[in-house]
């Protein structure tokens, strides 16, 4: 509130010296020609210099005076008037059913009115703001972007930075500045206007010329004002630079700084980024959540999306160390300072095995199912069959403890891989071997899932270990199926060591999209011809027709499949659930699914995000129709 205050009165003293400087160069430029004109006349003072004053006044002065009037003191005159439409419970589409529940928890959090919200329907980048004149009228703008690119942790990072700014009611200020700085902006968006219709007047050739006379005369009209731009920026620039840095932090508390860091990163990959394409986005650059113009734009009040990544990064490191600033001494943390080093981060540090549990080198994919029986290729068995199947004692007591439970995942891991035929030199429990090749081999995974729950989280040393270990099993004969790779990182996730899936466009990880598919029809109970017509009809519906050519061949060289699942994770939530929804239809509308494949289906969904259960169930159903 203090700050707030602060800036009421920062606010008209910038405004002020900004008119000022509008006002004295242009009546020198005025005073150049006429002193050019007529040598009496001086160049700071002239015969237009009246004419010049009480112009730029009451240019200004009315703007502000009209969009008072128009605004009637109403943040949502405000979006309608920018063409912003309005989010209605009634016959809101899902994603703004997501932007509602999200606005009314963040209000809930703050303890305040839920803020009206609006979307901008036809802009496509990823971006927001909030205008208004009080709490009672704050109006959350989303542009249409934001709502059908993110995912609601993303969403919803957004959202709470609105909420940042209505709390420090820094968006009163921000109105504020729109209004004033409109008469300075006058002339560079009339001219802007006459540019978007000179572009869309394109369909008959006598509007073709028409359209070019608009934007000659458009851009004539932009230049007049592009002091008027050039003040309005160096003024904001003098307002809020490094302002994004401090929301940023103020908004962790109501997200997560993963959910935000994902945010800035979808913004960073998108193929729009955060820019609008509209007349007022010039004006509305200082009150959005990113850069609303482009990344060269002068003196801009947003700092570069990267640098705010980065800056986040090294925000928690930064707030523990002022928390640690005050009278109390850690002496723990003093005394590991001048003894040996002998704490856990510093000893993986040390022998860098941070990475030494990933698959290395990169296996080729096994192109054959893996299969205990014939009867595999049946019909899977219920959850609760699965469950209720009898054990052997061997089992049983080995999943009473930890490390029996981890022997029993390992034992698997290694049936897997070698099927019936088990080295000599393998390190696992021969006893529990012999014991799971005696069970029906659709039971394995249900055995698998009930010993993930006993492993226990396991220190960082012990655990990058025991993955290393799963990992050359794994890759012991060169190849890997995707079941395999997907149980690998589902004793990842139980150690928390299954990296955060990282925001990415679709056209950088085409290459990953195919081998997973590549992936899943290894896993098929089909023939090779049938496999290739499948994969063909798969890659018709995920890829455009230029990127087909490039993607004939069925992957055989090496791979990081474990990686390939990565990128995927990090596609938008909309592009995940299509490639799934493909997959499922294209591979199992005539056909029965079976044990293994409704398991590596179940896990996909699972490594992309979704619930799994509904999955389950509805495929058994299937199969049941089938039969």
């Amino acid at each position: 509130m203090i700050t707030f205050r602060l800036h009421l009165f920062k606010l008209p003293l910038v405004y002020a010296l900004a008119l000022i400087i509008v006002i004295a160069v242009i009546n020198f430029i005025l005073g150049l020609i006429v002193h050019f004109i007529d040598t009496t006349q001086l160049i700071w003072w002239h015969v237009l210099s009246p004419a010049v004053i009480i112009g730029i006044f009451l240019l200004c002065g009315l703007n502000t005076i009209y969009r008072q009037i128009i605004y009637k003191g109403d943040g949502r005159l405000i979006a309608r008037h920018l063409r912003a439409k309005s989010i209605e419970r009634l016959n809101a589409v899902p994603n703004e059913s997501i932007a509602l529940k999200i606005n009314d928890e963040i209000a809930s959090l703050c303890g305040v009115k839920p803020a009206y919200l609006f979307v901008l329907p036809d802009e496509l980048g990823v971006n927001a703001f909030t205008v208004g004149f009080s709490e009672k009228d704050a109006s959350i703008v989303l542009t249409w972007g934001a709502l059908q690119a993110m995912d609601y942790p993303e969403i919803k990072a957004i959202i709470a930075q609105q909420y940042v700014h209505i709390q420090s009611r820094a968006f009163v200020e921000h109105t504020r500045l729109l209004i004033w700085c409109s008469g300075f902006l006058f002339f560079s968006q009339l001219g802007s206007l006459f540019v978007v219709k000179g572009t869309k007047r394109k369909s008959l050739v006598m509007d073709s010329k028409f359209a070019a006379i608009y934007v000659a005369w458009g851009g004539f009209i932009w230049l007049l004002g592009s002091l008027g731009v050039l003040t309005s920026r160096v003024m904001k620039f003098l307002l809020y630079v490094h302002r994004e840095y401090r929301v940023d932090q103020q908004t962790l508390n109501f997200v997560a700084e993963e959910d935000l860091l994902h945010a800035l990163s979808r913004i960073y990959v998108h193929t729009y980024g955060s820019q609008l394409f509209r007349v007022e986005s010039e004006a509305l650059a200082h009150m959005c959540f990113a850069n609303a113009l482009t990344e060269q734009s002068w003196f801009r009040v947003h700092a570069i999306l990267s640098d705010r990544i980065d800056q986040l990064h090294d925000l928690h490191s930064q707030i523990l160390k002022f928390k640690n600033n005050g009278n109390v001494i850690d002496w723990k943390k003093l005394a590991t300072r001048f003894l040996l080093p002998t704490n856990e981060n510093r000893v993986l540090e040390i022998f860098d095995t941070t990475n030494q549990f990933s698959i290395q080198p990169s296996p080729v994919l096994r192109f054959s199912p893996i299969s205990f029986a014939t009867k595999d290729a049946m019909k899977p068995l219920s959850l609760e069959l699965r469950q209720g199947w009898q054990r052997p004692d061997v089992i049983i007591r080995a999943m009473q403890t930890a490390t029996g439970s981890r022997e029993v995942i390992l034992a698997i891991f290694m049936i897997r891989q070698y099927r019936e035929f088990i080295p000599e030199y393998a390190e696992v429990s021969r006893a529990i071997v012999e014991a799971l090749l005696k069970l029906d081999g659709r039971i394995h995974l249900q055995i698998f899932d009930e010993a993930l729950q006993y492993i226990d989280r396991m220190p960082n040393i012990i655990s990058h270990h025991y993955l290393k270990k799963i990992a050359s099993i794994i890759q012991a004969d060169g190849e890997i199926g995707l079941l395999d790779s997907l149980l690998f990182d589902r004793v990842k996730s139980t150690q928390s060591l299954l990296e955060p899936a990282l925001p990415v466009i679709r056209e950088n990880c085409l290459t990953e999209l195919v081998v997973v598919v590549d992936a899943m029809l290894h896993v098929q109970q089909i023939d090779s011809l049938m496999q290739v017509k499948v994969r063909q009809r798969i890659l018709k519906k995920i890829l455009k027709h230029d990127e087909l050519s490039a993607y004939q061949r069925i992957t055989e060289h090496e791979i990081d499949l474990g990686q390939c699942l990565q990128s995927i994770s990090g596609l938008l939530y909309r592009q995940r659930m299509y490639l799934l929804s493909v997959i499922e239809r294209e591979i199992w509308s005539s056909r029965i699914i079976s044990q293994d494949e409704l398991d590596v289906l179940e896990l996909l969904y699972w490594r992309f995000g979704f619930e799994s259960d509904t999955i389950v169930d509805r495929m058994l159903k299937h199969n049941s129709l089938m039969f």
